[in-house]
């Protein structure tokens, strides 16, 4: 009985184990991923409302933008920044390293973009947009490759706990198999 139970107890705590993975680094990644992909979609957002506010000389629609583009920046980089404090594997690591650059030349583009809109006009910063444009097509590769390492590394988890699960039901039940026999 003794030796059912340490097995249990072993399975229970693999279990624990399993669980706490999933609610501490999965899901967390997942939902900074998914937010920063928002940020991006948003701050794109945030530059093109801003060149039409000029255009139609709407300073209060100019002023949320100003707003907008600051929040969503700071966001942005945060759940970067929490995407990096997590657990996460060697690959996802290395994807959020090649991404932060070019995350840095889109802040950076949307921060010119807009300023040039105040201060210059929306067509001046028309003529900036093939410039922004391509900071924001490469940023889009590297979040969709990180969405994607992402996601791999869930599902790698999820069957690594699987087979795990299994093998440990397997034992008890070879266990308690045993200790029947035993008592016969």
């Amino acid at each position: 009985m003794l030796v059912i139970g340490g097995v249990g107890g072993f399975a229970a705590y693999t279990l624990s184990k399993n669980v706490a993975d999933l609610g501490h680094v999965q899901i967390p990644a997942v939902r900074n991923q998914t937010l920063a992909d928002m940020m991006h979609d948003g701050l794109r957002a945030v530059v093109l409302r801003t060149i039409i506010a000029v255009k139609s000389a709407d300073a209060e629609a100019v002023n949320e933008c100003r707003d907008e583009l600051a929040e969503f920046s700071a966001n942005f980089m945060e759940y970067i920044a929490n995407l990096e404090k997590l657990p996460l594997d060697n690959d996802i690591k290395h994807t959020i390293s090649v991404l932060k650059p070019e995350l840095k030349d889109y802040l950076e583009q949307s921060q010119l973009i807009s300023s040039v809109a105040r201060e210059q006009g929306a067509d001046a910063a028309i003529a900036q947009l093939p410039a922004f444009q391509k900071s924001f097509k490469a940023l889009e590769v590297s979040m969709g490759n990180l969405g994607d390492a992402i996601q791999t590394n869930a599902e790698n988890s999820v069957r690594t706990d699987d087979e795990r699960n299994t093998k440990m039901m397997w034992l008890l039940v070879a266990v308690m198999v045993l200790a029947i026999g035993l008592a016969l």
